[in-house]
């Protein structure tokens, strides 16, 4: 068997229409796009929140639909069953088997791109660029401080860092103001070292402020702690990555 599905989740009722219906150059028909806005609807009834498919197109087992909701991805079979899991294709090697993931990985990257660099704080690289990385920092989080403190490291070896705001405990708080501070300030850079090695800066406010933004997409991508790394591709690295570790990962994620 070539590929594994896990943890079925919903199974519903739906007319599954008929299997000759016409298709779109996607290869889903309209009949496969009634079925999958009838499970949703079902869906959202029980889970009490609306549910509306992004994407469909077809998955690579035959029948089966992958359904991006949100940055969600399920899966629809036949209209009559609604499965939450990975599908892990055998013929490929354990870091790039999920399916899943490729399909998460997009839609990261898309969501990403979509950020202003201007709302960031950039550490562009030394050397010849070999990638770039979005970084979720948490000004009170020690991990992120030890990312900070070799940060030289990272851009000699071709990485450029970009900061965006995660304050883990959530607006309103004191990490939250601290980012605000840093991200408002005339010099962020300077000030992000100066907080993150306890230095109490004044509270500043700004027009532009990106922070709420920031943790919010955190939030919608899956990001439950810091520092939490991003690849171009929207491949996501949970916890502190070193130099080495990292210039590995995205020349391997560039072939």
């Amino acid at each position: 068997m070539k590929y594994i599905l896990t943890l079925v989740c919903f199974v519903l009722s739906l007319n599954s229409g008929s299997a000759y219906a016409a298709k779109d150059p996607s290869g889903v028909s309209e009949v496969d796009k009634l079925n999958v806005a009838a499970a949703l609807e079902k869906i959202s009834t029980q889970v009490g929140k609306k549910l509306t498919a992004a994407d469909v197109r077809p998955s690579p087992i035959p029948g089966l639909l992958e359904v991006t909701v949100d940055t969600n991805v399920l899966y629809v079979y036949g209209g009559n069953f609604v499965i939450s899991g990975e599908i892990l294709d055998l013929s490929k090697d354990k870091k790039n088997w999920s399916i899943t993931e490729q399909t998460s990985r997009r839609i990261r990257a898309k969501l990403l791109a979509a950020l202003d660099p201007k709302d960031m704080i950039i550490y562009a690289a030394k050397k010849p660029q070999i990638g770039s990385v979005l970084v979720f920092t948490d000004i009170d989080c020690t991990y992120c401080h030890k990312l900070q403190d070799n940060i030289q490291e990272y851009t000699d070896l071709g990485i450029e860092l970009r900061y965006v705001a995660f304050p883990r405990t959530g607006p309103d708080t004191p990490s939250y103001y601290k980012a605000v501070s840093v991200w408002c300030s005339s010099d962020p850079k300077r000030d992000l070292t100066l907080s993150m090695h306890g230095t109490d800066l004044p509270k500043n406010k700004c027009a532009r402020n990106p922070v709420d933004k920031e943790f919010e997409l955190g939030l919608k991508i899956g990001v439950n702690g810091t520092p939490t790394l991003v690849l171009e591709n929207g491949s996501k690295i949970a916890g502190l990555a070193s130099p080495e570790e990292l210039a590995k990962l995205i020349k391997e994620q560039s072939k």
